[in-house]
């Protein structure tokens, strides 16, 4: 699982780092496809994969929020303090 850093979920954290965010968002137009077909594929089957496919979606969609939960929390998901950022003062977080 990647770290809490909003970098390690795809999010710039440097003007440089753009493109990264837009490899993030197709790899996950991507996987949002993939779960979707298994979805689809799995309907009436009878055999466990819908319930398999459906947890597979839900696990993604809790990885979506957990990014942005600690994208958008400045102590991250366990509430500590934040990482400095480099030439950060402690004392003006």
């Amino acid at each position: 699982m990647p770290g809490t850093a909003a970098s390690d979920w795809g999010f710039p954290s440097t003007p440089g780092q753009a493109r990264t965010e837009r490899n993030a968002m197709s790899t996950d137009t991507e996987k949002h496809r993939e779960l979707l077909g298994a979805l689809r594929d799995s309907q009436g089957k009878g055999d466990g994969s819908f319930e398999k496919a459906v947890t597979a979606a839900f696990e993604h969609v809790f990885e979506h929020l957990a990014r942005l939960n600690d994208h958008v929390s400045p102590g991250g998901p366990d509430g500590g303090d934040r990482h400095l950022q480099p030439g950060e003062s402690p004392t003006l977080r």
